[in-house]
């Protein structure tokens, strides 16, 4: 296990990252500080995929957010729709991104490459 804020390993050390569910248990300042670290050990044309929980479901938001008050350090808070613009603003160019369910948890998985 490692902090995503500060990887210990070298620049240029992946061709690939996968992130999950993390980004919704950080500050926005840590998701930068976490963008920032992904774009440094990808390699040129490297590519991250974020897993976030999706937005778009009135009935599964507010559930989410009670959930998120209760237990905030396992629920977090929603932040899908502000990452494209901080991924972008750490210098990856978004490939795909897309709404997917799964047994109807809304997620929503952007792809970018360095």
């Amino acid at each position: 296990a490692v902090d995503a804020r500060s990887l210990p390993f070298p620049s240029t050390s992946f061709d690939a990252l996968f992130c999950c569910y993390l980004l919704e248990l950080l500050s926005y300042e840590d998701i930068q500080r976490t963008l920032a670290e992904f774009h440094r050990v990808l390699r040129f044309r490297g590519t991250l995929t974020l897993v976030m929980i999706g937005e778009n479901t009135a009935a599964f938001n507010r559930v989410y957010r009670m959930l998120g008050r209760a237990a905030p350090a396992f629920w977090g808070r929603q932040v899908e729709k502000c990452v494209p613009a901080l991924v972008t603003a750490a210098n990856f160019h978004i490939v795909t991104d897309r709404s997917v369910r799964q047994a109807g948890y809304p997620s929503r998985v952007v792809s970018a490459h360095k």
